[in-house]
């Protein structure tokens, strides 16, 4: 994403600003750099919509303490992106918000370093559960190497293998506490190499 792509988004980022505005700068961006559209309907939630887990609506506007969760990739040459992205609208985290993400960012660090041909799903699954409780988010969603990515951002594969050089694998670790408005999710596509793990 360039320079003045980045600063249009923040700008769309901003308390009494809309979900929908920010579904539209990250369609708009997608299209601009060469995609040949979106992969799956978009998901934009703020504050309580943000635990909503396929919420699609985007018509609540921002206030302060939202946390705002932007499910949304792009297709472009065959492939379809899953990725994830969460932040504060207000630019700020609280505590609690702060740490529940450096714990999801972390996991999900965990598992891509993991993913080597041979890996199996819940090793990879292990991996993340521990950094969660480590953090203090026991009974949460650590995820692991999660579904296949393809021409479909569900693609078909067969799950009780392990982990094999070619396989495209969304990794979503996901912490979801609704009492507190606060759902942080980070996730990535991935394709496994021999020489490693490739986050595309």
């Amino acid at each position: 994403i360039s320079a003045e792509a980045h600063i249009k988004a923040m700008e769309v980022t901003r308390i009494d600003g809309w979900e929908y505005e920010i579904e539209a700068e990250a369609t708009h961006t997608m299209l601009h750099y060469g995609a040949e559209g979106a992969g799956y309907p978009a998901i934009v939630g703020s504050g309580p919509n943000s635990n909503i887990w396929h919420y699609q609506e985007s018509s609540r506007q921002l206030e302060e303490g939202d946390i705002i969760v932007m499910d949304y990739g792009a297709s472009m040459g065959y492939l379809t992106m899953d990725i994830t992205r969460t932040w504060p609208a207000s630019g700020e985290f609280t505590e609690l918000q702060e740490r529940a993400y450096r714990c999801t960012l972390e996991a999900e660090k965990a598992i891509i370093a993991a993913m080597y041909p041979g890996v199996t799903r819940q090793e990879t699954r292990a991996i993340a559960a521990e950094v969660f409780e480590r953090w203090g988010f026991p009974g949460q969603f650590p995820g692991g190497a999660g579904h296949f990515v393809g021409m479909s951002v569900h693609d078909v594969g067969d799950y009780d293998l392990p982990l094999q050089a070619g396989m495209v694998i969304a990794v979503e670790p996901i912490i979801d506490i609704p009492e507190e408005d606060l759902h942080i999710r980070i996730e990535d596509t991935v394709l496994v190499t021999a020489e490693g793990p490739v986050v595309l």
